[in-house]
């Protein structure tokens, strides 16, 4: 930036670089993240579709995951669900 200022940039041309690497940065974050949800999601879904829901170890991961709260019925019902 000092090299553009030293060779005769104007502040306009200086804020509209930093401004435009900024708003660059922006939008490959969000496309970057945008990709990465809709895969997350495609997997989620797809490993929740592919669960039998007559297992018994299914149905008691179904039950436990709402009635107990915080991260401890979601890795109870993630272990149960495994068979574990």
């Amino acid at each position: 930036m000092g090299l553009r200022v030293a060779l005769g940039a104007t502040p306009r041309d200086i804020f509209q670089m930093v401004v435009g690497r900024g708003l660059r940065l922006i939008a490959a974050g969000l496309c970057v993240g945008l990709i990465c949800a809709f895969v997350l999601i495609e997997i989620s879904v797809r490993r929740s579709l592919s669960s039998k829901p007559e297992r018994p170890s299914n149905l008691r991961s179904s039950w436990c995951a709402p009635c107990s709260g915080g991260t401890g019925g979601v890795l109870h019902s993630r272990a149960a669900s495994h068979g574990r």
